[in-house]
C-alpha cells in the first residue's frame, strides 16, 4: 500500500443521546470511543506531527491516522480526553486564542442560545435590522417555520450569515450582542489551565489563529497578523511554540500557506477532503471531517467512517463535498 496520512476533524463530542445543532461539527461520544477503539487496535494512529514529518521525509510507512479537534470545545477535554487516554492515542488540538481568552461562545452558538430562549423578540429585532438581502430572506422564511426545531431554523441562519462578507456578518453578531447580552447557557470552551493540562497529558496544541475570523475575510496584513501574533499568544500562554496552524473555516489562499511557513510553522491543516501522500504540500494538508451520519447510514456510523478511510469512495465523496 502508498503511504497515506489521513486527517481526521473533530468539533464536539457529545454525551449519549444529546445532539448538536450543526451535525457535521459532532459526533456521539459512544460513537467516538468505538472508532478510536478500531483504529487503535489496527495500529493506525499516529501523532500529527510526527506523521507530517514521516511524509515530508518519505519515512511514512502504508497507511497512518492522525486525530485533530478544532475550536477548543469544553467537551474536548471532559470527554474526548478521556476516551484518547484510555485508548492511549495522541490528538492535535486547534485553539484560536481571543475567544479562549474572554471565554465567550461562537456567534453561531450565541445566536442559537438566543433563538432558542427569545426566537419572537429575536426576530421582531433581526427583521427591523438593516439586513442583506439573503440574510433578509433567511430571517423571514425562520420566523415563520415555527413549526421546526430550534436548531433547523439556526442553521438557516448560520448557513446565510457565513454566506456574508466579514463586515456584514460582524454587524448582525455584534449588533444580537449588543440587543441580548453576550452569554447564554452553559460554558463551551476550554480555559487555557484545561488546554494546558491537555499539553501536560501529551497532545498537541496548534493555532486556529486569533480571531477565528476566515483569514479570506481580511485583508493580507490583519491576515498574517492572524498567523504570526497567534503563535506569540500561544507561546505566552502554554510556554511552547505551536508547530501545527489550522485555518479558520478551511478559508485561505496560496499567499496564506506561504504566510504559515514563513511564520515559523511546520504545517497547515485545511479542510479540503482527502487524504495527503508523499505529493502534498505540508501547508496545505487536506483532512476528512468526521461526525455522526444522518439516515440510512447512522445505523452503522463507525464502519460507515472506517470505509470511508479505505479510500474507495475518494473520487465520489471529493465531488460531492466539492459541489
Amino acid at each position: 500500500m502508498a503511504a497515506r496520512l489521513d486527517i481526521l476533524t473533530f468539533h464536539r463530542i457529545m454525551p449519549r443521546r444529546e445532539r448538536y445543532f450543526i451535525p457535521p461539527m459532532a459526533m456521539e461520544g459512544t460513537t467516538f470511543t468505538r472508532l478510536v477503539e478500531r483504529l487503535a487496535a489496527a495500529g493506525r494512529v499516529i501523532a500529527l506531527d510526527e506523521g507530517v514529518q514521516q511524509l515530508k521525509e518519505g519515512r511514512l510507512a502504508g497507511h497512518k491516522v492522525a486525530i485533530t479537534f478544532d475550536d477548543g470545545y469544553i467537551d474536548n477535554y471532559t470527554l474526548a480526553r478521556d476516551v484518547l487516554q484510555r485508548v492511549g492515542v495522541h490528538a492535535s488540538f486547534f485553539v484560536p486564542v481571543t475567544p479562549i481568552d474572554k471565554q465567550l461562545p461562537y456567534w453561531w452558538d450565541h445566536l442559537f442560545e438566543v433563538l432558542k430562549s427569545e426566537a419572537v423578540a429575536l426576530f421582531k429585532w433581526a427583521l427591523q435590522q438593516p439586513n442583506p438581502q439573503p440574510l433578509q430572506h433567511a430571517l423571514e422564511t425562520a420566523a415563520v417555520a415555527t413549526n421546526e426545531p430550534v436548531g433547523e431554523r439556526c442553521r438557516r441562519l448560520v448557513q446565510a450569515l457565513n454566506n456574508l462578507g466579514q463586515r456584514e456578518r460582524h454587524a448582525f453578531t455584534e449588533g444580537l450582542v449588543g440587543e441580548f447580552g453576550s452569554v447564554r447557557g452553559d460554558r463551551l470552551l476550554m480555559t487555557w489551565d484545561e488546554i494546558r493540562q491537555m499539553q501536560k497529558d501529551g497532545f498537541a496544541i496548534g493555532s486556529h489563529s486569533v480571531s477565528h475570523i476566515p483569514l479570506t475575510d481580511l485583508d493580507f496584513r490583519t491576515a498574517k497578523n492572524e498567523i504570526v501574533a497567534s503563535s506569540r499568544l500561544l507561546r505566552e500562554r502554554l510556554g511552547q511554540w505551536p508547530t501545527g496552524f489550522c485555518f479558520p473555516r478551511g478559508a485561505f489562499t496560496a499567499d496564506h500557506s506561504s504566510l504559515v511557513r514563513e511564520a515559523g510553522y511546520d504545517y497547515a491543516v485545511t479542510t479540503c477532503f482527502g487524504g495527503n501522500d508523499a505529493q502534498a504540500d505540508p501547508f496545505s494538508l487536506k483532512r476528512r471531517n468526521m461526525s455522526d451520519y444522518q439516515g440510512v447510514r447512522s445505523r452503522f456510523p463507525v464502519a460507515m467512517h472506517l470505509f470511508e478511510l479505505s479510500g474507495c469512495l475518494d473520487k465520489f465523496l471529493a465531488a460531492r463535498r466539492a459541489g
